[in-house]
This record gives structure tokens, C-alpha cells and sequence, in this order.
């Protein structure tokens, strides 16, 4: 079965089960606008090839009409495939959302250097989801890590690319597999925002309208749903192909 065969039908905007969220389906892939805890609304599309999250809008429409255009954007030709590239342009990888979170980071403290420990972050992360082992501390493999994250947070964010699709070049599932594990992260996923959206004593009186335990709950969230995201972009192995004698 191929990803086209499996991709949503499209649906306009609905409300679901969960409170202040609304989903709709567009062109293979699945639009989703929440009701932030501190205030807000925050879009997210995924799908094969894509894993977008906006920021904040004042009201659910803008967040939706964001949700639309990055739909459209992603399945227009030349559209960056995913958070992991390949990238056809310096641009693609600038709008990364990492790479724009390393550049926020700077304009908010400034200063020689001070984009590196976010790009040495970017660069290790990625080795160590890939399975590769750096050494101790000091090794020569990380200080080759850190002489790369001299470079811009674009450039550090290809060759993470890199290392993660070489990565996931290597796992192959069954369709059946497939679909079990991505139940699995979207269960999870849900299960974590569902925590996230239940306000506690301690997110009332925190400034950021959120306490640490429900913050951790939403970036644990978003890890499911990017892992999920760069997992649907490995093709599954049909039932019964396999090596032949």
C-alpha cells in the first residue's frame, strides 16, 4: 500500500472531541489549530513531507487561514520535503523552525559565539537519535562537532538533515508496522496534550501560564509528533517483499 493510497481525504474545518481543537484534512495532509494554554492559537500541518508549526495567531480564523497556505506551500513543487530536508535553497533551511529558534535566541543575547551552543546542540541531537556514538566528552568527534557549529544555524541544520535521513534510510517497516507505530505516537501525542490542557494551581499563578510539569508535557508532544512526521517519510516494505534466495 503506498502513501497516496493511505492519505486522508480532504474535509473542511471541524471541531473535535478535544477542547478547543479544530481539524480539517487538505490534500493528503492534516490541519490542526489549538487554543494555546497561556492564550493564542497555534496551527500545525503534518503529513508525508511535512511537519509545520506556526506561532501564536490572536484568533483561531488567522490560525486556520496559516494552516491553508502552509498546506499549499508544502505540496507546491519545490516545497521543502520536511524538517529534515532535502533542501533546494539556503532559504528552506533558514525557515526552519529550529534554525529560526537559534536566531531568535541571538537577537534576544547577542554576542560572538553565542549562536554556537544551539547549533552544537542541533548537531549532537541529531548524531545521538541516529544511534552514533561520540565518545567520551573530549573526543576528537566532538570537537569536530563543535568546530561545525561555528558555521550558520542553516548550514548546521543541513548536515543534521543529513546525518537523520541517512538515519531513517535505514529503517524499513511493514505497512502493518507502520500504521501501528503511528497510532502509537499519535495516542501519545494526544495523551500528552490532553495532560498540557488541564490548568493546575501552579499554571494559574506561573507567569507564562504554564508550569514546568504541563510545559514538558506539550514539548513531549511535539517530539512524538515530529518523530511521527519523519517516520512517515520512510517508505513501507509491502507484506511478504523480503530478500529472495
Amino acid at each position: 500500500m503506498t502513501g497516496t493510497d493511505r492519505q486522508p481525504a480532504d474535509h473542511p474545518w471541524t471541531r473535535t472531541s478535544e477542547r478547543n481543537v479544530w481539524r480539517a484534512c487538505k490534500s493528503g495532509l492534516v490541519l490542526t489549530v489549538g487554543r494555546r494554554i497561556g492564550g493564542g492559537w497555534v496551527a500545525e500541518v503534518e503529513g508525508p513531507g511535512a511537519s509545520e508549526r506556526s506561532d501564536p495567531f490572536g484568533t483561531r480564523l488567522q490560525a486556520q487561514r496559516w494552516a491553508e497556505d502552509q498546506a499549499a506551500d508544502t505540496r507546491r513543487p519545490g516545497a521543502i520535503a520536511g524538517t529534515l530536508g532535502p533542501f533546494e535553497t539556503e532559504h528552506q533551511a533558514r525557515e526552519l523552525r529550529a534554525v529560526r529558534a537559534v536566531y531568535e535566541a541571538f537577537d534576544r543575547d547577542p554576542g560572538v559565539g553565542k549562536m554556537a551552543p544551539h547549533t552544537f546542540l542541533m548537531l549532537v541531537s541529531a548524531c545521538e537519535s541516529a544511534g552514533v556514538d561520540l565518545g567520551s566528552a573530549s573526543s576528537y568527534d566532538r570537537q569536530i562537532l563543535a568546530w561545525l557549529s561555528g558555521w550558520e544555524p542553516q548550514t548546521c541544520a543541513v548536515i543534521a538533515g543529513l546525518i537523520s535521513r541517512a538515519n531513517l534510510a535505514g529503517v524499513v517497516f511493514t505497512a502493518g508496522q507502520e500504521a501501528i507505530v503511528a497510532q502509537a505516537l499519535a495516542d501519545a501525542e494526544m495523551y500528552r496534550r490532553d495532560r498540557a490542557s488541564a490548568w493546575c494551581g501552579d499554571c494559574q499563578q506561573h507567569p507564562a501560564g504554564a508550569c514546568p510539569d504541563h510545559v514538558d508535557d506539550l514539548d513531549a508532544a511535539d517530539a512524538y509528533r515530529d518523530l511521527a512526521a519523519q517516520l512517515a517519510a520512510v517508505r513501507p516494505q509491502p507484506p511478504g517483499e523480503g530478500s529472495h534466495a
